[in-house]
């Protein structure tokens, strides 16, 4: 009886050495996706809403680290009604074609102030790769934080013309709020 406990515990017991790969689900009405760009030389703020997708993360298991989310593009909000059904377009977005943009990580590795995820962006029929910087903060309690920003280039994407009065270049900011 001894024996069999002893080898139960020896290999069938996780080490206390091995990471441990957290599943964290996306508390989407407490996340945020901002982006800014310049239009006609002034500030132009908006939002998307809706975050789903899958993160598995911890830091001391980068390797089968992942992210996978994705946005419905008729979230766009500027704060202005017209602007955001223009934005959801055929010749912005066109929401009804491609209704959702997507990011999915295909590597995760530390970096100076946090981390980065490698992957592929997906904005209409266009895919990207990108490295994403990000931070993870524990909020305590199986909750947490991950927040990062990056730059794109709208034109990478088919995201309007070059004549429409908007700059090229697009600020994202991201928090997103986690619980496992």
């Amino acid at each position: 009886m001894k024996l069999t406990l002893i080898y139960s515990l020896l290999f069938f017991s996780p080490s206390p050495d091995l990471p441990t790969l957290e599943n964290w689900s996306i508390v989407a009405n407490k996340s945020q996706i901002n982006f800014t760009m310049k239009h006609k030389k002034k500030d132009l703020e908006g939002k998307v809403e809706g975050l789903q997708g899958t993160i598995q993360f911890s830091e001391n298991d980068l390797v089968h680290s992942s992210i996978k989310v994705a946005v419905a593009v008729n979230t766009i909000d500027t704060g202005v009604t017209d602007r955001d059904e223009h934005l959801r377009k055929g010749d912005f977005f066109d929401a009804v074609k491609f209704p959702q943009m997507s990011f999915e990580s295909t590597g995760i590795r530390k970096a100076e102030t946090g981390f980065v995820a490698d992957g592929i962006l997906k904005i209409k029929d266009q895919s990207k790769v990108i490295s994403l910087p990000f931070t993870f903060e524990s909020t305590g309690d199986k909750n947490g934080i991950f927040s990062g920003s990056f730059t794109l280039n709208r034109m990478d994407f088919g995201v309007g013309n070059r004549s429409d009065g908007i700059e090229n270049e697009v600020t994202v900011t991201f928090m997103i709020s986690v619980k496992s």
